[in-house]
């Protein structure tokens, strides 16, 4: 830098090719370039989830209207619709075969009757996504749950009980 008298003030020239006065700053692109990725990745893994809930939620939704319109027949009711939701939103219906995967409960009693409130429970597994220094390890599942419930209809004719009953 050169100090010229200009008149009654100093004029400041800067020497633009000298590295005078470089104190770094290369390093902070290599870790601005890591926040981005591992952001990148959390963003992505929070999205997955919430796509996942939303399946989850449309198949328990739709299984419980399929139950709470039914005849009965068991623990099975709806699980055709639950998969049929899960399809539609990309997902492998088969997940639900498992012993959790798709569940009703009724209350009260625990047995389908009408005006009984028929709860249906989707359990959906969503692997984590490896993200470094946050801890989440690739391969750990985590279960992605959603309840609907229903009060299964009072006033539709069946076979064995054509009147209507009084919740």
């Amino acid at each position: 830098m050169t100090l010229r008298r200009l008149g009654a003030r100093l004029v400041h020239r800067i020497d633009w090719s000298s590295d005078a006065g470089y104190g770094g700053g290369g390093e902070v692109i290599p870790l601005g370039v890591l926040i981005f990725v591992m952001g990148t990745l959390m963003v992505t893994n929070l999205w997955a989830a919430i796509d996942t809930k939303m399946a989850t939620n449309g198949a328990a939704r739709e299984a419980a209207r399929v139950v709470a319109e039914s005849d009965g027949g068991g623990s099975e009711v709806g699980k055709d619709a639950a998969k049929a939701a899960l399809t539609t939103q990309g997902r492998d219906p088969a997940e639900l075969d498992g012993p959790n995967g798709y569940v009703i409960d009724y209350e009260p009693g625990g047995a389908w009757a009408p005006c009984a409130r028929a709860t249906v429970t989707v359990r959906y597994p969503l692997a984590l996504i490896n993200i470094p220094i946050v801890g989440a390890v690739t391969g750990k599942v985590v279960n992605i749950t959603s309840t609907h419930s229903e009060i299964v209809d009072p006033y539709r004719s069946r076979p064995d009980d054509p009147g209507a009953l009084a919740c």
